[in-house]
């Protein structure tokens, strides 16, 4: 009689994973070459914890609960004559890459002049690895406590200012828990000083007698609000002259 030949068993290629990914897929295959392969079962050998084998008695099935580190899962196969072979296949959980907090932009400086009703500032925030989960702006320093309003989202108004320097904090923060920061100065000058009106009171004008009248027509303007009241009044002359004001 022919002796009876081993089967072979092929547990397939080591497999390698980063977490959070925790799952893989094992694909062994089985053959006997002078009879049938009766019997498959997928074991685990080693590793820092116990998976779960979801279909150990399957040539494929999925692998799950992985945890950091090198796991060897072994390939039992049986032929019809009761021989047995065998094969493992290497598991690499490599640890999860580290978080990266967020890139926090709270925008440029801004300089103003008072009076200043309100201040409204942009942001931006975006995480590479993630989402961004919450975003808060605070003020870290200034001659006032300012108001501000809409203070968890990327645009927020503040107001309350007076002359000097404020400092405003963008924080945001991912998914993971990990924050990103970004300042913003905002200088606050003091209003100018009131500006003198520009007055005009016309062109120079002769008259000859018998005329004793003449009109005068001044005009007048204010570069930083508005003229309030005029008034005509004689400096010299050699008699002293009646200013009728138009009505």
């Amino acid at each position: 009689n022919t002796p009876n030949l081993t089967p072979s068993a092929n547990a397939g290629q080591d497999i390698t994973i980063t977490l959070p990914q925790n799952t893989v897929n094992l694909t062994g295959t089985a053959s006997d070459s002078d009879g049938t392969v009766d019997f498959t079962l997928w074991e685990q050998v080693s590793g820092p914890s116990t998976a779960s084998i979801v279909n150990p008695l399957s040539l494929s099935t999925r692998v799950t609960n992985l945890s950091q580190g090198i796991y060897i899962f072994n390939l039992h196969v049986e032929d019809n004559d009761g021989l047995a072979d065998n094969d493992e296949v290497r598991i690499t959980v490599k640890p999860a890459p580290p978080n990266i907090p967020p890139n926090v932009n709270a925008g440029n400086d801004v300089q103003v002049t008072l009076p200043v009703a309100q201040l409204t500032l942009n942001g931006t925030a975006n995480d590479t690895d993630g989402s961004i989960s919450n975003l808060t702006w605070s003020q870290l320093n200034g001659p006032t406590t300012l108001t501000g309003r809409n203070l968890n989202t990327r645009r927020a108004t503040f107001s309350g200012f007076a002359e000097g320097n404020y400092t405003i904090r963008l924080t945001a923060t991912d998914n993971d828990g990990a924050q990103g920061s970004d300042d913003v100065r905002i200088i606050v000058l003091a209003a100018p000083g009131n500006q003198l009106p520009t007055v005009d009171a016309g062109p120079n004008i002769t008259v000859t007698l018998p005329t004793t009248t003449t009109t005068l027509n001044g005009s007048a303007f204010d570069i930083d609000g508005s003229i309030t009241s005029f008034n005509w009044t004689q400096i010299s002359g050699p008699n002293a002259a009646n200013i009728v004001m138009a009505a």
